[in-house]
């Protein structure tokens, strides 16, 4: 009766379990390194590139000589 209440696992489950467990922590690891590696330096300069791009307009859109240079009478609104 008391093994039909707490059976016993074998050994070979036990390890098998703790196998696929850290399998799958090695493999969410790998794919992690994986991205800072390689795909987020990629994402990182395309993010820069574009903020630069955006700087850049601004800063020409915006030059005190061009925004001067709109009003009518040449002075300040």
């Amino acid at each position: 009766m008391a093994n039909m209440m707490h059976p016993a696992l074998p050994i070979g489950s036990v390890l098998l379990w703790f196998a696929i467990v850290l399998g799958v922590l090695l493999l969410v690891a790998l794919f992690g390194c994986l991205f800072l590696i390689v795909i987020d330096p990629f994402i990182q300069r395309r993010r820069v590139a574009y903020a630069e791009r955006v700087a850049a307009r601004f800063n020409r859109d915006n030059d005190t000589a061009v925004l001067l240079s709109r009003c009518l009478d040449g002075g300040y609104p």
